[in-house]
């Protein structure tokens, strides 16, 4: 077992915080920090540790939610995971026993306490306020690396905001991503008034042996489009 620096452990941390659905050999392996053992997993709904002195057979099972930002729960207090991790196995940050966390602090990036919900994006991503729209919209496609959405490449309009992974979410204010959603539906209204002006009609309806309907429109200049109703389905597309 590999002993790490604090801010390897954070690493860790950090990415069972962003990746609520890693798996397997995603997971971190098991580390030892300032005499004690983390051993991160995965479980349906939950992420889940262990935590224990190197020395100890059993340890304390600590599980986070899959919220925005995610916490942890111990002894009736909620902590981000950097608050808790930071907290239980680092003298320098030991807020959990026996004080109680300091209640200025929102959380931690990078082991720095910050004091709001702004300066936690600010800190994260490295630079304050957006200085325009532009600027907001190339970093947002920066950010989730050109749209993508769970492996697929959307385009702005198409893109979920809401389910912008967690450590990508964190590093904009909440106004920020008001503003990105307010873009992006009058981006869509755009999209949709051009659409519409290609003035589309039906032209024809395909039924497929799979069971499958099909329907090909046709704008004002000929240029025609296939939409799917009906995917497959019953004993037909086996």
């Amino acid at each position: 077992m590999r002993k790490v620096s604090f801010d390897e452990l954070m690493q860790a941390v950090d990415f069972m915080t962003a990746n609520q659905y890693a798996f397997g050999d995603e997971i971190p392996e098991d580390m030892e920090y300032n005499g004690f053992v983390i051993s991160f997993r995965d479980s349906n709904q939950f992420h889940q540790a262990v935590v224990r002195a190197a020395d100890s057979s059993g340890g304390t099972y600590v599980y986070y939610d899959d919220n925005l930002p995610m916490t942890i729960q111990s002894h009736g207090r909620n902590y981000t995971p950097r608050q808790y991790f930071a907290a239980y196995v680092n003298d320098e940050f030991n807020t959990l026993h026996p004080a109680a966390p300091d209640p200025r602090v929102y959380g931690y990036v990078n082991g720095k306490p910050v004091y709001s919900r702004e300066e936690y994006s600010y800190t994260a991503r490295g630079f304050g306020p957006f200085e325009s729209d532009d600027a907001l919209l190339a970093y947002a496609e920066k950010a989730t690396y050109g749209w993508s959405d769970a492996g697929w490449h959307r385009t702005f309009t198409t893109y979920y905001i809401d389910g912008m992974d967690t450590w990508t979410a964190i590093k904009f204010t909440p106004d920020e991503l008001k503003r990105l959603k307010e873009m992006q539906a009058a981006a869509r209204a755009a999209e949709k008034a051009a659409d519409d002006a290609r003035l589309w009609h039906k032209v024809e309806t395909v039924y497929w042996a799979d069971n499958s309907v099909e329907e090909i429109w046709e704008d004002k200049d000929g240029v025609r489009k296939t939409v799917m109703v009906d995917g497959p389905h019953g004993d037909a597309c086996y």
